[in-house]
């Protein structure tokens, strides 16, 4: 029993060593791709070796991809040379394309360029790759993108034909690439023409992507552009560039950011013809203005930004900028570049506009601003005025004023300097800025400052334009009504100004007093202020007569020039129709007078002088029967100027001229010089005798009859010079041609008047009001006449010359 046992152990454990083996026989093919396949021998009944032909027109073959054999081409383009010394280029697609782009939908698309001196040639040797001529380039496509080039062929050979009857193309291609690639085209056919083959792969298009390429060309890593911050309102360097902000968030951790001007979007910036303030770019250290403000910022002169604001709201910026640059007139930077491309993932939803300000008709208890390019600002409130009586004038502290300082917080809560300074006898009236007397006022708002004569260093800081009322209340307290213009000699052309009014809580002011009755005026006048008040009464002490006298632009008047004790230039000027008759200004013929009185310069209504239409006045010129002439004028300084109507001033002018005699002939009156200063003070200077000099070289200027007076006293010289053709004539300065005449009166070194025309090549001061003549006699004497004004900062100077008699 124990044998038995032992035995079948020994058997079962026999059964477990040996495994039962069964041999099956396989045949193994290895591709020429490096891959196995196998296959059982027992179920191969039968293999069969031979020659299959396969039928196709293009072979493409690529390591590790199945070549692409097709029996029919889809489509060949046809890309004739640009230029001279281009290429022909032919493109193979492997899609149908009705583009050269469309070709990326397929696996492959060959290009092959081909020289003009190889084009239709037969078996062209395709070694040395771009050497020989032709170059053939495969394209391979992943996703619609280009995933391979192969762009240098190791050998092969090439036929292009052209029937030129046909016009169909042959291609016979067979070109190898060292990797083992090949390209095989056989066609015949009709291509497509196509301008270029750049679809076959084109340029890389940064999409929310940027680059940035270093000072020798080097690109480095292209980055994202993950976001953007929209800033409508921004200003960088105190306002210098303000507008709109763009801050871009990039994945290379750079700092990007431009302000552009709003009306710059949707157009393409170009560094190179940029305005100043245009635009403020800045990429980590390129950092340029297009243009610079000023000439030690750096001014870009290479790069372009477009932003575009879609339909969505969303903005899409494109910019290529560089580190070129300019510092006033010295090139710098270098040629370092970025180039950027984004559109924002979100819609920019912009704030409502402020309100655009608005001019103000009526101001009350407020004061505006009009900017420098005359538009207005916000209103601001004035709460309160602050009086110092006894102040020193600003810039000349010895002067005495009252001065008013009005409360105002602009937006911010700050306190707005603005003020008056004003001379006491002018509060209560109206004072305007271009007609005010000597050290009346200052106006300052900020830092501008606007003076009255003789209170400003700066002689061009006098104001032109605008009134200040300032008026006192009985309790003491003041009301103040601005009206200013900016305008200024050194700055004539200013748009700025600002409007204010204040009327006190108790607003109350003192009565006026009553005015005087007005007295009959015999050879005399007067004149009153706007605001009514009567200034002293002026004598008419004299007339001077001409006939047919041209005044601006019009001719043929009888002027009548009054001579006033106050100083203040008057005429009166009328057609000879008119004289007798008195003219009612509101209701007179065009043109039928013209008159003056300082700077009230008054017409008929569509008067062709271009002075002001004058709506409320009289005026009669009446001839006495010895030859002498009565005048009177009585009119407010009112207007309509096409349409803009004053009707409200009350200043005015009365006067009447009642001559005793006839005036003296010219050849009567004595042979003199009368000179008046600026305090309007006569001196008289008897004339001796008179020489000519004729071709006279004066002042640099060829051809002048020169008359030179001799004096009684031998501190004064005078002299005038007169073309030859203007003998004869009385030469209006303000008329005149140019070098017509040169004139000089001096006394001593305070007094030295010399005047020419405008224009004059003697770069003397163009005369602007006067007359000269030079009338030769029958008897061979001569008639010299000069009256002429000279103006200056501190008044008119006036010089009247007659002489009559012979000239050496």
């Amino acid at each position: 029993m124990k044998k038995l046992c032992l035995s079948l152990v020994a058997l079962i454990c026999a059964s477990l060593a040996w495994a039962i083996v069964d041999k099956t026989e396989k045949m193994t093919v290895v591709k020429t791709d490096g891959t196995t396949v196998e296959y059982d021998v027992a179920d191969i009944q039968q293999v069969t070796f031979g020659i299959v032909e396969e039928s196709y027109t293009l072979l493409v073959a690529t390591p590790g991809q199945t070549p692409v054999k097709l029996e029919t081409i889809p489509t060949v383009f046809r890309a004739n040379p640009a230029t001279d010394g281009d290429p022909y280029r032919f493109g193979i697609t492997t899609v149908e394309s009705a583009t050269p782009a469309d070709a990326r939908q397929g696996q492959y698309a060959v290009e092959i360029a081909v020289s003009s001196l190889k084009m239709n040639s037969a078996d062209v040797d395709l070694a040395g790759g771009a050497n020989s001529g032709v170059t053939v380039t495969i394209y391979s496509y992943k996703d619609g993108e280009v995933d391979k080039i192969w762009d240098a062929q190791s050998a092969g050979k090439l036929t292009t034909a052209v029937d030129n009857k046909t016009r169909r193309v042959t291609i016979s291609l067979e070109a190898d690439y060292a990797d083992g690639s090949n390209v095989v085209v056989d066609f015949v056919g009709n291509v497509v023409a196509a301008d270029d083959l750049e679809g076959f792969n084109p340029p890389f298009v940064y999409k929310n992507q940027g680059q940035y390429f270093s000072p020798d060309g080097t690109p480095l890593g292209i980055f994202d552009v993950t976001g953007m911050t929209y800033t409508p309102d921004a200003k960088y360097q105190g306002g210098a560039y303000a507008g709109s902000r763009f801050d871009l968030t990039l994945s290379n951790g750079r700092t990007c950011w431009f302000i552009i001007r709003p009306e710059l979007i949707g157009t393409t910036l170009d560094f190179a013809t940029a305005q100043p303030g245009d635009a403020y770019f800045c990429y980590d250290n390129i950092q340029v203005a297009a243009a610079a403000t000023n000439d030690w910022s750096l001014s870009g002169t290479e790069g372009k930004i477009t932003v575009v604001k879609n339909e969505d709201n969303t903005f899409t910026i494109d910019l290529l900028v560089t580190n070129k640059y300019k510092m006033g007139t010295t090139n710098g930077g270098t040629p370092e570049y970025v180039i950027l491309n984004y559109t924002s993932a979100e819609a920019i939803v912009e704030p409502e506009p402020e309100p655009e300000p608005e001019p103000v008709e009526n101001l009350v208890n407020q004061m505006q601003y009009f900017n420098t390019d005359g538009k207005p600002e916000f209103p601001l409130d004035v709460t309160g005025i602050t009086y110092v009586a006894n102040s020193g004038f600003k810039n000349n502290s010895s002067v005495k004023g009252d001065k008013f300082t009005f409360v105002i917080k602009d937006e911010n809560g700050q306190d707005v300097n603005c003020y008056v300074q004003l001379n006491p006898e002018l509060v209560g009236k109206t004072v305007d800025l271009a007609d005010a007397g000597w050290q009346s006022y200052v106006f300052v708002y900020k830092a501008t400052e606007i003076y009255a004569q003789g209170l400003s260093w700066v002689d061009n800081r006098y104001g032109k334009e605008g009134t200040i009322t300032i008026t006192r209340n009985v309790d003491g307290s003041y009301n103040a009504d601005l009206d200013i213009s900016f305008k200024t000699d050194a700055n004539p052309d200013s748009k700025e100004s600002l409007r204010l009014n204040f009327k006190a809580e108790n607003y109350n002011p003192e009565p006026e007093p009553e005015p005087e009755p007005e007295p009959g005026y015999v050879n005399q006048g007067q004149h009153f202020t706007a605001d009514g008040e009567a200034e002293a009464i002026f004598d008419v002490t004299g007339m001077t007569h001409t006939e047919n006298e041209k005044i601006n632009g019009v001719a043929g008047y009888d002027k009548f020039a009054l001579t006033l004790s106050n100083g203040t230039d008057c005429y009166v000027a009328v057609k000879p129709e008119y004289i007798g008759q008195e003219i009612d200004f509101d209701s007179a013929d065009k043109d039928a007078f013209i008159i003056k009185y300082g700077s009230l310069n008054y017409g008929t209504k569509d008067n062709s002088a271009w002075v002001s239409a004058g709506v409320n006045g009289k005026l009669s010129v009446v001839a006495n029967d010895n030859g002498s002439y009565t005048i009177d004028l009585d009119f407010m300084a009112h207007y309509n100027n096409w349409g803009t109507v004053n009707n409200t001033s009350k200043e005015r002018v009365v006067l009447n001229y009642t001559p005793e005699a006839t005036e003296p002939a010219p050849a009567d009156e004595p042979n003199e010089a009368n000179y008046y200063n600026t305090s309007n003070e006569l001196s008289t200077y008897s004339i001796t005798g008179a020489s000519l000099t004729e071709n006279a070289r004066v002042c640099g200027v060829e051809g002048y009859n020169q008359f030179t007076f001799s004096f009684d006293n031998s501190d004064v010289e005078a002299y005038i010079a007169i073309k030859p053709d203007y003998m004869g004539q009385e030469i209006d300065f303000a008329t005149a041609e140019a070098d017509a005449f040169i004139v000089k009166f001096s006394y001593g070194y305070g007094v030295n008047i010399q005047q020419g025309t405008s224009n004059n090549s003697a770069w003397i001061l163009p005369g602007t009001e006067g007359k000269v003549s030079a009338v030769k006699n029958a008897d061979g004497s001569y008639t010299l006449n000069l009256d002429c004004y000279n103006s200056g900062w501190t008044g008119k100077e006036h010089v009247i010359i007659h002489y009559n008699g012979a000239v050496n």
